[in-house]
């Protein structure tokens, strides 16, 4: 009798509420006011779910776009609908855990979270001693809401169901295929031209660069999940049409970064699938280099003159990779580069703060190293990577920290792939290693972390790795 009565109840109010906010509408004749009420069943069905509204967030992640060109306010520089949805969904997520701290006691005493824990709080600490404190503030809030979603929630989620691995990876992959249809769409009319790569991209991606990483990101797992048993055969046709077509939209990014990642971390999946001994992979490598030396100076003349710049000629295009005396990519690349060392040099410990290599860098710029497509104001991009962003602006400790982080995610998950006896799991710890090797290698030359699209996948990438070892521990 209860049930039933409250939910006449509810039922009751929601049709008063409707009713009055219908009635509203036409007294001020404002239709805006229709759609609250669903606004507020959205809240209340999400945030009830949370684990459904962190799936709706991810589906979000690739079509989200920036506040500020939507509404024309340059203050509002926040991801829509992504930022605003986690940071609320980091806000219940801390106060759960101040309310009861016992279902994450596992994953915060995880060795991986334990280094992200002390990252962040040197991040904070090199807040409070930036050059500007409040843009570095605002970075390390950023992170948080990241963090405790994509990483600290989803950790339980999937902990408590593995499956939902399935559904959070093509959550993200179904949506992003949109944008991928949408860009080739638009890159059809330029004829798949490489200049038009840059900005057909827009306004889900702000370069090709961004697009590319992403792309390389999921292509190692849909390729896994394409020739498994261990999943549905629908499944299993869904994955090989998205990696076809992720598959197409990279060659097609002209993403050079992307490609030189994603061929670097085929390799390491392919040593880890192999089972290769780390002494015989050191051994390769120091053969290579020895063979090298006596014809360095060879190399080296190649190298320097090489003038080949970016083509839409594929063969042109990878050949300008290592151009570095008349590409402007490369060599504004390498001038953002020498200008973090530069900053290091000048605050090695604490760096000038998280998030103000943007606003600092100009001045170290050097008149020889400038291109055409040089600004001071930073609006063409960052430190052009993740590891001298770090240490330009959290220094030689926070760039060591952030090391130490990466080497215990791939020594938890390659020491998790040997030990695993269950084929899925398996497939989804070699996916993880092989999509987050494509953003640490694709790291050496841009860096997207504070970008949701990318942000988002490579903390529930590492969540999936935490997810898996806990799950094993309590067997």
């Amino acid at each position: 009798m209860k049930a039933k009565f409250f939910e006449n109840f509810i039922a009751g109010f929601f049709i008063f509420l409707f009713g009055s906010v219908y009635y509203l509408s036409l007294i001020h004749e404002n239709w805006f006011i229709l759609i609250l009420p669903g606004i507020f069943l959205f809240f209340i069905y999400f945030f009830s779910r949370l684990d459904k509204l962190l799936l709706f967030i991810i589906f979000c992640a690739p079509l989200s776009l920036r506040l500020s060109e939507l509404l024309q306010f340059e203050f509002l520089d926040l991801l829509f609908p992504t930022e605003p949805l986690l940071f609320s969904l980091m806000s219940i997520v801390i106060f759960k855990m101040v309310y009861n701290i016992s279902p994450f006691k596992r994953v915060l005493s995880h060795n991986i979270s334990f280094f992200i824990f002390i990252y962040l709080v040197w991040m904070l600490f090199c807040s409070f001693t930036s050059t500007i404190p409040l843009v570095s503030l605002k970075l390390l809030v950023t992170r948080l809401w990241y963090i405790f979603p994509c990483f600290i929630f989803a950790t339980l989620i999937f902990v408590k169901d593995q499956n939902k691995i399935l559904y959070f990876i093509f959550s993200y992959c179904i949506s992003f295929s949109f944008v991928i249809v949408n860009t080739l769409i638009k890159h059809s009319t330029y004829f798949f031209s490489g200049p038009s790569s840059n900005w057909v991209v827009t306004p889900f991606f702000d370069d090709h660069t961004s697009y590319g990483a992403m792309l390389a990101f999921f292509i190692p797992v849909l390729f896994l999940f394409s020739f498994t048993k261990k999943i549905n055969s629908l499944l299993r046709f869904l994955s090989f049409i998205l990696f076809s077509l992720f598959f197409v939209a990279i060659i097609f990014s002209y993403t050079r970064a992307a490609w030189v990642s994603l061929f670097g971390a085929i390799i390491l999946g392919l040593i880890i699938k192999s089972k290769l001994k780390l002494r015989h992979i050191f051994g390769v490598f120091l053969v290579f280099v020895i063979m090298l030396i006596p014809v360095r100076n060879q190399v080296y003349s190649i190298i320097s003159d090489n003038k080949q710049d970016s083509s839409s000629s594929y063969f042109e295009h990878i050949k300008s990779i290592y151009n570095i005396k008349s590409d402007a990519s490369n060599m504004e690349r390498i001038n953002r580069w020498k200008c973090a060392v530069e900053m290091f040099k000048e605050k090695p410990l604490v760096g000038f703060g998280p998030g103000t290599y943007q606003f600092q860098y100009g001045v170290f710029q050097l008149k020889n190293d400038k291109t055409i497509i040089s600004t001071s104001s930073g609006d063409m991009g960052n430190a052009h990577s993740e590891y001298l962003s770090a240490l330009s602006e959290t220094g030689i400790i926070g760039l060591l920290l952030l090391f130490f982080l990466i080497i215990s995610i791939y020594y938890k998950s390659i020491v998790l792939y040997y030990e695993e006896s269950d084929e899925i799991k398996k497939i989804y710890l070699l996916g993880c290693i092989v999509g987050l090797s494509t953003y640490f290698i694709h790291g050496l030359f841009n860096n997207f972390l504070d970008l949701d699209k990318a942000a988002i996948p490579i903390w529930f990438f590492v969540a999936i790795i935490v997810s898996i070892d806990i799950t094993k521990t309590k067997t």
